[in-house]
């Protein structure tokens, strides 16, 4: 039975109807816009701003909730890879580049190593923890520590009430995701802390998981105190391996 007059401009109605954008409201901002997205915490429709703004807040918060965890100084707990001020140095501008090509990269390709060695000031360990939480920002959570420590734990399992043995303090940081371990070769006559963060290095490798180290030795007395076998380990894979020449910031 053909539509009368009164059926087909209701009809051509509701097709034009359904060929309109439909619009909505941010619930954060209000502004008006077709494509919203639904925050996974909040449970809010967003617009792609306010979306991207949440999603930040979210990862700084989770960060912030590792924090402790981490076991990072409190004199660094505020550094990061955003607030690292080349001050438009140009080897500075280019060592921040390469760290953030390093946790791009490496992210994908575990295993690879980061060395920052050289002189002191020059922001190894504000770098080193920058490192920290950006692969703490896609849920890779590392710790900090400091190589003279990972010796005096040990040294603490030989003790004859001690419920720990010493390969558990050294598969303990062999199997973490990420480990910073800085001021390496600080105490250069302890054989013992030298011993141990050689077979700290060794195991993550053979896990192939990423390592971050900082050293104020210069390449030559990094190699003799870490060994020309470790260096290469180091260096394995496309590792970066780099010595920092530029003036210290605390002068």
């Amino acid at each position: 039975m053909p539509k009368n007059k009164s059926e087909e401009s209701f009809s051509d109605l509701i097709d034009e109807l359904n060929r309109m954008p439909v619009i909505h409201n941010c619930q954060n901002c209000k502004v008006e816009t077709e494509d919203l997205v639904m925050d996974d915490i909040t449970g809010l429709l967003l617009c792609a701003k306010c979306a991207e703004i949440f999603k930040q807040k979210a990862i700084a918060q989770d960060i912030r909730s590792h924090i402790f965890k981490m076991n990072i100084p409190k004199k660094f707990v505020n550094s990061s890879l955003l607030n690292y001020d080349p001050e438009s140095d140009k080897e500075k501008a280019e060592l921040l580049a390469l760290v953030k090509m390093y946790c791009t990269q490496t992210t994908n390709l575990l295993g690879r190593c980061l060395t920052l060695f050289g002189k002191t000031g020059t922001g190894k360990t504000h770098l080193g923890v920058g490192v920290l939480k950006k692969f703490a920002g896609v849920k890779i959570y590392g710790m900090y520590v400091e190589a003279w420590k990972i010796a005096d734990e040990i040294k603490r399992t030989w003790g004859k009430d001690s419920k720990q043995h010493e390969g558990q303090i050294i598969e303990k940081y062999a199997q973490m995701p990420l480990l910073f371990i800085d001021e390496i070769g600080k105490f250069p006559e302890d054989k013992i802390a030298q011993k141990n963060v050689w077979k700290v290095i060794s195991s993550r490798y053979n896990n192939n998981v990423p390592t971050v180290l900082c050293s104020n030795d210069n390449e030559e007395s990094l190699t003799s105190y870490l060994s020309v076998e470790i260096v290469d380990r180091l260096k394995h894979n496309n590792g970066i391996f780099i010595e920092l020449t530029h003036e210290s910031y605390r002068r």
